[in-house]
């Protein structure tokens, strides 16, 4: 990594005893970014229904929300590594369940397994991970912190969609699931490159609260129901429309492009922009470009849709990001990174209660996820 690129994030600050959590973090995005876009249709494949492949995503977002306070005591009890070392066996099992599932029958039980285990292992991971960003980024470059963690799994992950289409396009699921396998075991080789960190937080039942400030909570919730239109709804009505593996992967790939050009060009200023600006003109931006979403008929006009989309939804991820980090900061840090991850679990449950429970079709559900990004401008950004 060179000089300019360290400076350009302020990669001097990151603790040396956390360099091998970012590590784990950069291969765990590139295995996670490879196969869980296309989980959905691979339901699909299989024989479920689209109503059922949306309750299956549904369930981690419920295991979230029932279980990420108890999982934040937990995790403050185990500490960051050992939560993490904890979670890759949950992944691993995530994905054998995925293969056992068309053998012993296309059940709704066998689907709300696979999704606890992967709510689960998602929430034991997030939780710390947030907590220790927010304790160890420094408050002065928060921004640009927030750039780096945002860009450099990004930039890692830019090609890992396109290449995971490609895989199932001519060679199928099932090398796929063992690819995933192999990266989520080799995600552990950087905890053994460094001394043991063992930082615990303190947080106890009487600590916990359900209240976050500045709106935050009404954030987090429209950003949960429109984060996920990114990450699954937009790659799986492409899907239905192309009916190609391939360019589904592009489409995700070209999201994430735009995501790390524009978090790379502004991580060195970011902290000397106007966060209210920034969030307000992410917003707008996304707004149109979800509008423009659903009138989208070529590949074309989807790769550069995507790519735009990516561009605006990084100033959205920054500006909230950061205040949130300098606000939870002053608090009780596993608490309201817990909180965080209940109020974005609620939003994503909401989307796809309502696309597998009413007459909302995909189609639709574009017009829903621009009209719900709009309350994220509420958020008190400072």
């Amino acid at each position: 990594m060179n000089h300019s690129f360290r400076s350009m994030f302020h990669l001097h600050n990151m603790r040396k005893d956390l360099k091998e959590v970012y590590a784990n973090q950069m291969i765990d995005r590139f295995a996670h970014s490879l196969l869980m876009i296309f989980v959905p249709i691979y339901l699909l494949s299989i024989g479920y229904s689209l109503a059922e492949s949306m309750i299956y995503l549904l369930v981690p977002e419920v295991v979230t929300i029932l279980l990420a306070i108890p999982i934040g005591l937990l995790a403050s009890r185990l500490g960051l590594k050992h939560s993490i070392l904890y979670r890759i066996p949950l992944a691993v099992i995530f994905v054998l369940w995925l293969e056992y599932i068309p053998t012993s029958g296309l059940t709704l039980i066998n689907l709300i397994i696979a999704g606890f285990i992967c709510g689960f292992s998602r929430t034991l991971y997030w939780i710390p991970f947030n907590s220790e960003f927010v304790e160890n980024s420094d408050k002065a470059h928060r921004g640009s912190d927030v750039s780096m963690l945002v860009a450099l799994p990004v930039i890692v992950c830019v090609a890992s969609p396109s290449m995971g289409g490609v895989i199932l396009e001519y060679l199928g699921f099932y090398l796929l699931f063992s690819i995933f396998m192999i990266l989520m075991i080799m995600s552990v080789i950087p905890f053994f490159m460094s001394q043991d960190y063992k930082k615990h937080f303190k947080f106890k039942r009487k600590d916990i609260n359900f209240r976050l400030g500045q709106r935050f909570s009404l954030g987090f919730f429209a950003q949960g129901f429109f984060s996920m239109g990114y990450h699954l709804i937009w790659p799986l009505y492409i899907y239905m429309v192309l009916n190609s593996l391939v360019m589904t992967g592009m489409v995700a790939s070209f999201t994430a492009l735009g995501t790390a050009f524009l978090t790379i060009l502004i991580g060195r200023v970011s902290d000397k922009m106007n966060r209210k600006k920034m969030l307000r003109f992410g917003v707008i931006g996304c707004f149109f470009i979800w509008l423009m979403m659903y009138f989208a008929v070529t590949g074309m006009e989807f790769l550069v849709l995507s790519f735009m989309g990516g561009v605006f939804n990084s100033l959205i991820i920054i500006s909230i990001y950061s205040s949130f980090s300098d606000f939870a900061k002053d608090r009780n840090i596993v608490n309201d990174v817990a909180m965080r991850e209940i109020y974005l679990s609620v939003g994503r449950a909401a989307i796809f209660v309502i696309l597998a429970f009413t007459f909302i079709g995909l189609h639709l559900g574009i017009i829903l996820i621009a009209i719900m990004c709009l309350p994220i401008v509420l958020v008190k950004v400072k």
